[in-house]
């Protein structure tokens, strides 16, 4: 329904009907992952991506024990536009008309990126999704190279403590 919706072009309404499927507890664990990130893009297609993050952290709140929901979710803080602007203390992700401080959330969102990869490599994997696994773990290892580039992994003595999100 909701890519029948999207190819109509109603954007917002196939953003509502992926944050439904992703909001519900009883969503199919692994299609949970791609409504998130469909819901996710449609947010930006609206010009409502400062609402990502919120939704992003609903999802997971409610889908806490779905490693692969947790690993999308992760991709998704990890690729996200790191842009944007703090008004009245409160962050707002990408552009922003009339004041506020211009702010990057690049190390922010990769240490909450590697928190979630870190929750779900907690988590149990069934046996037959070996392959998946290794994927996970493929991606793991780029989210904590996470653009430093293989001329700049000496950066990588700098600790990143992810039992706190750094600022931004």
């Amino acid at each position: 329904k909701a890519r029948k919706l999207q190819k109509d072009g109603n954007w917002k309404e196939a953003f509502e009907a992926c944050e439904k499927l992703a909001l519900d507890p009883g969503s199919d664990p692994k299609q949970v992952g791609n409504d998130l990130q469909q819901a996710v893009q449609y947010l930006q297609r609206i010009n409502r991506n400062p609402e990502s993050d919120d939704l992003r952290e609903r999802v997971i709140t409610v889908h806490t024990n779905n490693w692969r929901l947790l690993q999308v979710a992760a991709r998704s803080y990890f690729q996200d536009n790191h842009h944007g602007f703090l008004v009245a203390g409160e962050f707002h992700r990408g552009h922003h008309r009339g004041g506020g401080t211009a702010v990057n959330a690049l190390e922010l969102d990769r240490a909450r990126a590697l928190q979630l990869m870190d929750q779900a490599m907690r988590l149990e994997f069934p046996e037959e999704d070996k392959h998946d696994r290794a994927e996970f773990n493929l991606e793991f290892a780029r989210m904590f190279m996470g653009y430093r580039g293989y001329h700049e992994a000496w950066r990588l003595q700098d600790l990143t403590d992810l039992s706190d999100l750094p600022d931004y």
